[in-house]
């Protein structure tokens, strides 16, 4: 249950304050149908992460146990990085591979990240234009930061 709840865990943190929840908020605000929004959200939260946990469980076998760590290291410095930046990238894709690698368990870090991602973007749908309200710069710097501290101290604990 590990891979599920720290997958989880990481790609609501990494989604949630990105540029991804603002656009499907964006979207519920110009007036997109309600259906077809979730439809989409669950669609791609799904797809994107059976993909980088099937990527994660087909790389497994030839990573060495301390590159599995690096890997979700590294994913929680990238996402960290595309909050500060305020790009668009795959942070929480590798965050979901990377624990499916780690914890060996490809479905549960699956399902771990299809939960996560579906509920970022839920959220988001469900706020629609009253996301703009929200502080998200200054949230996206506070867990950008800490997401790039969490990832140095993972790949110190790691070496």
């Amino acid at each position: 249950m590990r891979a599920f709840f720290v997958t989880f865990i990481s790609v609501i943190v990494i989604l949630l304050p990105g540029r991804e929840a603002n656009r499907v908020a964006g979207l519920k605000g110009a007036g997109l149908a309600s259906a077809a929004l979730w439809f989409a959200v669950m669609l791609s939260a799904t797809g994107g992460a059976a993909l980088a946990a099937w990527a994660g469980h087909l790389l497994a076998p030839s990573a060495p146990a301390p590159l599995t760590s690096l890997l979700l290291a590294a994913a929680f410095v990238l996402g960290g990085a595309e909050l500060l930046a305020g790009v668009t990238g795959d942070a929480a894709g590798l965050a979901i591979a990377a624990n499916a690698m780690l914890h060996d368990d490809a479905l549960l870090a699956g399902f771990g990240g299809a939960a996560g991602a579906s509920a970022a973007l839920g959220i988001a749908a469900m706020a629609g234009p009253d996301w703009e309200r929200i502080p998200r710069p200054r949230i996206a710097r506070s867990v950008g930061f800490a997401l790039m501290a969490g990832g140095g101290v993972t790949a110190f604990l790691t070496l």
